[in-house]
């Protein structure tokens, strides 16, 4: 693989600010370095396949190493001892329905950490992009004591379980964990649907991305009895760098909906403010420097904004029409519990005005695009 192609995977798996920096700070002593371990360890080894996490994790530390980046080496090692391979026998094997672009790195990293994972997906295409994956619901079922869920909706984990006969099939006693972004009244419904039928549904939603998942750092909120949460721990820890138990069933939904609810207003007035400066002649590479070391900081301005929008990739691997999903859950809980929602009730609107405007598979970072084309109208 060039040069290029080397540094396309190290911006993805680093950040792009982080190694554009690196690239500009470096000296004539330092850059040959760079350029070869770019080249030649990303670009060639890194990507080869076949690789599992454990040989990938040995080559970072190699090029951590060579870079001379000792905290991102301590962080490296710190991660590499709490995510060692221990396999579960009692979850072993397990199913995983949902290989999506989140899915499918989640089930990659369980199979890393010693699980037998059954991943499924409707689609043929990302059934052949697990190597362990199997033809049916069913087989995903067979013999299992756990069932995870990385699917969009209520509605699909609905159809999955009940009309699709995944909860027909499972054994009595197997745990059914949905991991996706559902409603969590529906979530509170299907698992004592679930209860009747001698199963166990808790939610786990996670945040943190396509990049975490692929890391195993997801922040994973759960929601369910403390014995089932403590129980499937040391399997949602093998992909999440923080697990936590918010509640009872349908709480880890609730608050997922919530926490996208932030990251979707931080991101669009963002995206707002970053137009208002740009028009106004300020960089906005620069814009970046001053507001990251400012209290106008925030996950977007450290990481969507340079990585997904600055670039104009749009590439954050979450779709626009998903996190509107998720506003609208949101939403629902505002009104269920009486609470004020003024900011949520207009980011809500913003969205789905958003959403109408852009292609039905957008990533939610387009919403930039769709502030730039307002911007053009009105200057029109």
């Amino acid at each position: 693989m060039t040069y290029e192609g080397g540094l396309e995977i190290r911006r993805e798996v680093l950040g792009a600010q982080y190694v554009d920096e690196a690239l500009a700070r470096a000296t004539p002593f330092t850059r040959p370095m760079q350029e070869l371990t770019t080249e030649y360890c990303w670009g060639a080894v890194w990507t080869r396949p076949g690789l599992d996490r454990r040989t990938r994790s040995l080559i970072n530390l190699g090029m951590l190493t060579a870079l001379n980046r000792s905290h991102e080496l301590g962080a490296h090692v710190r991660g590499a001892l709490k995510k060692r391979a221990v396999p579960q026998p009692e979850f072993s094997p397990i199913g995983f329905v949902g290989l999506g672009h989140i899915g499918l790195p989640m089930a990659s990293v369980l199979a890393d950490a010693g699980y037998a994972v059954r991943g499924y997906d409707v689609d043929p295409a990302a059934r052949e992009a697990f190597p362990a994956s199997v033809g049916s619901l069913a087989e995903a079922a067979e013999d299992v004591r756990a069932v995870l869920l990385s699917l969009p909706s209520s509605t699909v984990v609905r159809s999955v379980l009940l009309e699709e006969g995944l909860l027909a099939a499972v054994a009595p006693g197997t745990l059914i964990v949905d991991m996706g972004s559902s409603e969590p009244a529906q979530t509170r419904e299907l698992a004592e649907t679930a209860a009747a039928k001698g199963a166990q549904l808790i939610d786990a939603p996670v945040s943190g991305g396509v990049r975490a998942a692929r890391a195993g750092t997801l922040t994973i909120m759960v929601g369910g009895p403390a014995e089932a949460v403590a129980a499937c721990r040391p399997l949602l820890e093998a992909v999440g760098g923080k697990v936590l138990h918010v509640g009872l069933v349908g709480a880890g939904h609730a608050l997922k909906a919530l926490n996208n609810l932030l990251s979707a207003t931080t991101l669009l007035a963002t995206c707002e403010a970053w137009l208002v400066g740009e028009r106004f002649g300020l960089d906005p590479q620069l814009m970046l420097d001053a507001v990251n070391s400012s209290t106008g900081r925030s996950y977007s301005t450290e990481h969507k904004l340079p990585d997904f929008v600055l670039p104009r990739s749009y590439t954050a691997g979450f779709g626009l029409q998903l996190m509107v999903k998720d506003l609208r859950t949101a939403l629902g809980l505002a009104r269920a519990t009486d609470a004020p929602f003024h900011l949520g009730e207009t980011t809500v609107g913003l969205w789905e005005q958003a959403a109408a405007a852009l292609p039905e598979d957008a990533d939610h970072t387009e919403i930039a695009r769709w502030l730039e084309a307002l911007a053009e109208g009105k200057r029109g």
